[in-house]
């Protein structure tokens, strides 16, 4: 697959999400009286889509590391812990990080 079909299939992907987007925000605003607001599906959707889900797991990764690294510093009880405890939460933030990608690329 050459870089002008991977672009296409991107751009086609992203006008997609685009539509299906703005057809969920012109139903809601058309009904005004049930309980999900547009503000509502926005939270909804920005917690929900693939792209938000792989944006928190890179950021709890980041902060995992940070931590792991950081505690290694220091001695004591309660650092060893935290660096036990932070690299446990790396090693969960990579693999679910890593199960939010298509396995068959």
């Amino acid at each position: 697959m050459n870089t002008t079909t991977k672009a296409k299939t991107l751009k086609s992907q992203n006008s997609t999400k685009s539509a299906t987007k703005s057809a969920k925000i012109s139903e809601a605003k058309k009904d005004k009286g049930s309980s999900l607001s547009l503000k509502t599906l926005q939270v909804a959707e920005l917690f929900t889509s693939i792209e938000s889900k792989r944006e928190f797991a890179k950021l709890g990764m980041s902060a995992s590391l940070l931590t792991c690294v950081g505690s290694a510093f220091f001695k004591g009880n309660f650092a060893r812990n935290l660096h036990i405890a932070s690299g446990v939460a790396l090693v969960g933030f990579s693999i679910w990080h890593h199960s939010l990608y298509d396995k068959n690329k």
